[in-house]
């Protein structure tokens, strides 16, 4: 059976409530455990510890979306997290309900759910039901998980990605000092849980100064050097705003043809840096570049093309141009992933980018910065950018993991 995160914004509106405990009485009568805060969070808990824990760890989800629900802050994130899970891992299920009239797709595009983002996901309306009763609303929800027993917990991407962590943090004797860092205490932890799980949450979904507080409490562990090769990759960009990464897969999973992302960062490291936490450092995505363009003139665009063209066929798998149809397909029967290229700071070139594009189709584009001379409905920017300040923030953070990784190199035999 599974755990069913349940999102709703019911203040001040009785049929909403009424549809959320209607629903929630549903999935418990069919066998799931469905979490819902009004039930299973206490007076006295950090509730938003407990959420993001939920969202982290939950097998599906339904969202019980109203015409206020855009005004509310926490509705909005956990639509953007869920959405990231579903890309993540399209198997998992999520089902939001449209409750009245207002709660219209534009409300969907506010929130996150974008109509590329919700092609294979069930939009249940109450309009269309038979009635709007309560009852009739549960048991439409209820249907949608009929047949839903398997577990993802041994191949959803994030899920993954937190166990890893936990391996980490478990052995570390400074944990209990980070927890207090990211605001987690000894009462928020629920009987069978453990204390890395929540730092995990958090560090997951948690803002650049706690994180970078937590970190200095972790890298204190004179231990810290043995397993930091590979706990610096999946940390080090963990103030990843979830809205860059539903857009990002929005565009991979784009059929119009905009194959081409861009953020705008100040630091060439942050592109990679974002994409491996988008994808939680999952390595069924093929990441590509970005390529040096040292030794070719200024303004040689045909010799950067033909290096990123070479990298690319290596990382696919292709010995040449010709091979390159077949290899992809290849590639995409056995991982069934975007395959992303980074482009550096020389090529945000037009002269660049658009030959690319046309030699290497279905391939995502992911750029640190808007590339010039290219005509904007070509690309799609991963909104919200990256304040500089939190960016920098965040930056130190990872500076700071992979300058001991690089010592910790140095002195290995």
């Amino acid at each position: 059976m599974a755990r069913v995160f349940v999102s709703h914004s019911a203040n001040g509106d009785p049929y909403a409530a009424s549809v959320r405990d209607a629903v929630e009485a549903r999935l418990a009568a069919d066998g799931h455990s469905p979490l819902v805060d009004r039930n299973l969070i206490h007076p006295g808990d950090r509730w938003r510890a407990t959420l993001l824990n939920w969202l982290g760890t939950c097998d599906a989800a339904v969202i019980l979306i109203t015409d206020k629900a855009e005004d509310s802050n926490w509705v909005r994130a956990e639509c953007t997290i869920l959405g990231w899970r579903a890309w993540l891992n399209p198997s998992m299920r999520i089902v939001p309900v449209l409750l009245n009239e207002g709660a219209s797709s534009a409300v969907l595009e506010t929130l996150g759910l974008t109509p590329v983002a919700m092609r294979e996901i069930q939009v249940l309306k109450v309009d269309d039901l038979t009635g709007h009763d309560p009852a009739t609303v549960a048991e439409a929800v209820g249907d949608c998980f009929e047949g839903y027993r398997v577990s993802l917990h041994d191949k959803d991407p994030m899920v993954k990605w937190r166990v890893r962590v936990e391996r980490h943090l478990d052995d570390n004797m400074f944990l209990e000092d980070a927890a207090l860092r990211l605001g987690i205490h000894d009462d928020d932890i629920k009987a069978g849980e453990s204390l890395s799980t929540w730092v995990a949450d958090r560090l997951l979904q948690s803002e650049a100064v706690p994180i970078e507080q937590a970190v200095d409490e972790l890298i204190m562990d004179p231990r810290f050097a043995q397993w930091m090769g590979s706990f610096a990759p999946l940390i080090s960009c963990a103030w990843l705003p979830a809205e860059m990464a539903d857009k990002l897969f929005a565009v991979a999973a784009d059929q119009s043809g905009r194959r081409v992302a861009w953020a705008t960062v100040a630091r060439p490291t942050t592109a990679g840096r974002l994409l491996r936490r988008i994808t939680c450092c999952d390595t069924r995505y093929t990441i590509v570049g970005p390529v040096s363009a040292a030794g070719t003139g200024s303004g040689d665009h045909a010799e950067l093309v033909d290096r990123y063209a070479g990298a690319i066929l290596k990382a696919i798998g292709a010995y040449t141009e010709a091979d390159w149809p077949s290899a992809y397909a290849s590639l995409q029967k056995s991982k069934s992933k975007p395959v992303f290229v980074l482009l550096g700071e020389d090529a945000l070139e037009a002269g660049v980018l658009t030959p690319l594009v046309a030699r290497f189709q279905g391939l995502v584009f992911f750029c640190s910065g808007p590339v010039r001379d290219l005509r904007p409905e070509h690309a799609v920017e991963l909104t919200p950018p990256l304040p500089a300040d939190r960016e920098a923030e965040g930056g130190s953070v990872a500076d700071r993991i992979e300058t001991l990784r690089n010592e910790t190199d140095v002195r290995a035999p």
